[in-house]
């Protein structure tokens, strides 16, 4: 795992300056670890202090903006990579005096670090990237590494070989994307010696994009994907851009918030792995993620929170609605012109007019749209073409998930009894697969591969147990 995880500095020592102002220059410490990009300076690079009025006989003072998104700091620390950009700069902490001589410190967080290069702007644009995510190699098993042994382990030997990988074509970023192995090697000695090797995704692009458009539009999905596929959330690990006309070393790393990853179950299988996916379907997943996204992150996201199972639920249902309406956006009960009869009708009856308003009202702005009942009726038949059964008794299925929104989302009492519980958890766990599944199938994946990979999955096999045996009522034998 180390590898493919962001790089951790604590307190690497080196110097600091603003880009626009290269002649001051401020010694201080890196630190990229937990959180933020952190550097700890021994002086001030932001003012704390900004003059507010200034005359012949006085000046007086005021808090300088504690915040500077657009700031861009540059660096040399002492790393192989030397040179860093720090993209944003907030005050965290400030020693200052406005009078006498004190020891000025300041320590300032920052939204990004690349570091190997310094960089005018965090939107600048790159032709290439490679980057790797939790679980991609379990996920990808590509082959490189072979050994030989005696049966009595008397000599053996290990082998690599770099293998050219196929490449697939992108049309979200006109580029492609092949996978792509990375190897260390430990030279002989007294204690032995070793071959490592680690996956990664690499795209050259054909339009250079900004490190955002490559993290929301490339690697994004890819963690979606895996997520879905393994049901624990897979972390988009190490970034690296680079660009022929930008002078680096080479890669340049890319930072934000630190992440602990977690590898504690590397030996849980995913439903699909490469193999049954096949690189062209991967492909089409990240091409057709975009108009998708936003509701993959939620359902996605649902599998990395440590929230309340009420919090949960209420999430997957926000997502259910609007996935649904993005799948479906001229699906209508009735239309403006089928209801005009009954509008004219409103409007000509013996009412009060605050009433007629009402009503007429509703009838345009939402009584034309589907229900949530109907929309999750809609999403599990989408559903069960890769998971028959999935939803049980699609009927009481629904009408349990209505229930239990309509009680989170109004305030209504719900019964909080052992058996209730688990028939919540059942109802949330059956919305969360069959809103992975719509995603998958809508993004391209063959409903008939999901439908073999998901016959011996571990984890929907025990799901599908706890449904029968928490939930019998809709997902009785």
């Amino acid at each position: 795992m180390i590898d493919i995880t962001p790089t951790k500095m604590d307190a690497v020592p080196g110097n600091f300056w603003l880009s626009t102002s290269p002649e001051k220059r401020i010694p201080g410490f890196l630190t990229l670890n937990s959180g933020w990009p952190k550097i700890e300076l021994m002086g001030e690079l932001l003012p704390v202090f900004e003059v507010a009025d200034e005359s012949p006989t006085h000046t007086s003072y005021k808090a300088a903006p504690h915040s500077q998104p657009d700031a861009i700091i540059h660096g040399i620390i002492s790393a192989p990579r030397g040179k860093v950009t720090l993209s944003g700069a907030h005050i965290k902490k400030s020693n200052t005096a406005l009078f006498g001589d004190a020891v000025v410190q300041q320590t300032l967080s920052s939204d990004e670090a690349f570091i190997g290069a310094h960089l005018e702007s965090p939107r600048q644009k790159f032709s290439k990237l490679q980057f790797s995510t939790e679980r991609l190699g379990y996920w990808a098993e590509i082959d490189g590494v072979s050994a030989k042994m005696k049966p009595d382990f008397s000599s053996f030997e290990i082998h690599y070989e770099k293998k050219e990988r196929p490449e697939i074509d992108l049309t979200v970023i006109p580029g492609t994307l092949r996978l792509h192995q990375k190897v260390s090697f430990t030279r002989p000695t007294h204690a032995g010696a070793g071959v490592k090797t680690s996956t990664w995704l690499r795209f050259d692009s054909r339009e250079k994009a900004t490190v955002n458009d490559y993290r929301e539009m490339i690697a994004g999905p890819v963690s979606n994907l895996l997520t879905f596929l393994f049901g624990k959330y897979c972390h988009v690990g190490k970034i690296e851009v680079a660009d022929p006309g930008i002078e680096s070393a080479n890669w340049i790393e890319v930072v934000r918030y630190s992440n602990d990853f977690d590898d504690s179950d590397t030996k849980q299988s995913p439903f699909l792995d490469l193999e049954g996916i096949g690189l062209e379907n991967l492909g089409k997943f990240i091409d057709n993620s975009t108009k998708l996204q936003i509701f993959s992150n939620i359902i996605a996201g649902a599998d990395s929170r440590d929230s309340s199972l009420e919090g949960k639920f209420v999430q997957l249902a926000f997502a259910a609605e609007g996935l649904h309406r993005t799948l479906n956006s001229s699906a209508k009960f009735f239309t403006r012109e089928e209801a005009e009869p009954v509008l004219k009708a409103i409007k000509g009856c013996e009412a009060e007019n605050h009433v007629k308003e009402r009503i007429a009202g509703a009838a345009k702005q939402y009584l034309g749209e589907l229900s949530f009942p109907q929309r999750l009726l809609s999403l599990a038949q989408i559903a069960e073409l890769s998971a028959p059964g999935i939803s049980g008794k699609t009927k009481l299925w629904k009408e349990g998930i209505t229930q239990l929104r309509n009680g989170l989302a109004h305030g209504s009492s719900l019964e909080i009894t052992n058996e209730k519980v688990n028939s919540y958890y059942i109802l949330t766990e059956s919305l969360h697969w069959i809103l992975k599944l719509c995603i998958l199938s809508e993004s391209g994946l063959p409903s008939e591969k999901i439908k073999q990979g998901l016959e011996n999955h571990e984890s929907y096999t025990k799901f599908k147990t706890s449904a029968r045996n928490y939930l019998p009522r809709v997902y009785e034998a």
